[in-house]
């Protein structure tokens, strides 16, 4: 039965019978049940009573620690369903492409844009693992992540080939290797003229059985895993094509228990550390295909619930982020910075990020400073060359897509986001007082992601209480950052200019 592979959008608002039909679950009823609860209990989707206009959905639904509702109603015309999950996932025959909130595309598929999200996945997960990890052979049962299971095995395959368990044959006067040293401790030579001649000789032939078990169920799990990333859309971008190795069907090795066993009598017996690993692989694989198929699980195949991390990871890398350089590294490019330190010689080995204070509390007459403080997304400096000021950025990526509804907005950062920027810059204000960076020289932005075109300043934020503060900000501007631009450079390791975000 193939795979149906379907495209929702992250946060939206769908009815039952909407996400029904979009999931060709007709007729259905029990099947569909148990698909919305396996979403459900993994997270990824999310039920809400009572909102009946789709386009009505607010930021706050996405929170996970916002309440799911979980009653049981017969009548499911007041339920609402949104997907908080951005990326790729299995359940019930079902391969789903969660497209991020941003992406307004209602006319086509986003294929093109998904496959550019998906190599930021790729990308984000490369440092961090934490959306899909390697393959070890050492996760248990319910930690193994499918994806990175069926790479694993084409990888292997593609390094070292079908599995095999070769027999030596020794042959004598055959025509492979010759054993020598066999052939002189166990037969006579002729000698003449003080020479020996050797009229038999010891010759090893490797046999290598191609109707063994193993061997055809390797030949078809790599068929097969190379099938499932064509029909999940995922072989452009693994770049592998199919690998047709055999013709042979899943049914021809019988059931899971049968294939199961027969993996474990093979494990038994060998002690190569390679043909282990690969041995558990192909068994995994099989548990798991089951499931899969079965659709008593979900698969987490490539994606994220908390997307606002990757985009976090892409401002701070395309803008070149100085949060986390020390003091000492960010003397040798700016010159205010290095006379600071010099004196200031303990904060040399200070992070930037370090220079914000924490709280000092004093509890039962006695000070103590707690863990914790502020941690702005970013931080950097900027010198105009050309009239040699210096310019400090303080940059909070917003993984939010306001919206004007009369006279309100909605489904913006709350106030305590907005906060935040303000207080980031008082925590900050002592150490820019010192190396001559006036107030009106902070850069104070928000930045949020849309589809495409060009970097936009699509307004500001103010929080007026801070009006009577003197030398302080007035304002938060709000930057919209084309994803499809910050995404390619991100990809490339490629960077833009601070200035771009002045225009």
């Amino acid at each position: 039965m193939a795979l149906i592979t379907k495209y929702v959008r992250e946060g939206q608002l769908y009815s039952h019978d909407n996400l029904k039909s979009i999931f060709e679950f007709a007729d259905k009823d029990e099947f569909f049940g148990d698909f919305i609860r396996l979403l459900k209990k993994y997270r990824i989707l999310k039920t809400v009573k009572g909102k009946k206009n789709t386009n009505a959905e607010d930021e706050s639904l996405l929170d996970e620690t916002d309440d799911d509702y979980v009653g049981v109603l017969d009548d499911y015309s007041d339920l609402m369903y949104l997907f908080r999950y951005v990326g790729i996932l299995s359940c019930k025959d079902r391969v789903i492409y969660v497209y991020p909130k941003y992406i307004e595309t209602t006319s086509s598929i986003p294929k093109k844009e998904m496959l550019q999200i998906i190599n930021v996945l790729r990308k984000y997960n490369k440092s961090r693992k934490e959306i899909i990890r390697e393959y070890t052979g050492k996760e248990g049962k319910n930690n193994v992540n499918v994806l990175s299971l069926m790479l694993f095995l084409i990888r292997d395959y593609l390094s070292n080939g079908i599995y095999s368990n070769v027999q030596e044959i020794i042959e004598i006067n055959g025509s492979t290797d010759y054993l020598w040293q066999k052939t002189i401790d166990e037969t006579y030579p002729i000698i003449k003229n003080n020479r020996p001649y050797y009229t038999e000789i010891y010759t090893v032939r490797k046999d290598y059985n191609e109707n063994d078990f193993i061997h055809r169920l390797h030949s078809w799990i790599i068929t097969d895993c190379t099938l499932q990333l064509h029909e999940a859309g995922l072989s452009d971008i693994y770049n592998y094509p199919i690998i047709e190795l055999t013709t042979d069907k899943k049914r021809d090795f019988g059931d899971d228990t049968y294939i199961l066993n027969c993996i474990e009598n093979e494990l038994r017996i060998q002690f190569d550390d390679h043909k282990i690993m690969l041995l558990k692989a192909m068994a995994d694989y099989i548990a798991m295909r089951g499931k899969m198929r079965t659709g008593d699980t979900v698969m987490l195949l490539l994606g994220t619930r908390t997307f606002h991390t990757v985009w976090e990871d892409v401002c701070a890398k395309v803008f070149e982020s100085q949060r986390n350089e020390t003091l000492s590294e960010l003397g040798k490019t700016y010159k205010p910075v290095m006379d600071f330190v010099i004196m200031n010689p303990l904060t040399g080995k200070q992070e930037l990020v370090e220079l914000i204070k924490k709280p000092r509390w004093n509890y039962l007459g006695a000070d103590r400073e707690p863990q914790n403080t502020f941690i702005p997304d970013f931080l950097s400096f900027y010198e105009d060359k050309s009239t040699k000021n210096y310019y400090y950025y303080i940059l909070d990526a917003k993984y939010y897509c306001p919206e004007f509804n009369g006279k309100s907005i909605r489904k913006n950062p709350g106030v305590e986001d907005v906060a935040k920027q303000y207080l980031y810059y008082l925590a900050y204000k002592y150490f820019l007082d010192d190396i001559k960076i006036p107030f009106s020289d902070v850069k104070n932005y928000f930045l949020m992601p849309k589809e495409t075109g060009i970097i936009e300043d699509v307004g500001y934020v103010e929080l007026e209480l801070w009006n009577s503060v003197p030398s302080m900000p007035r304002l938060v501007r709000v930057k919209k950052l084309p994803a499809d631009l910050m995404y390619e450079k991100y990809i490339n390791d490629e960077t833009l200019p601070l200035t771009d975000l002045d225009k």
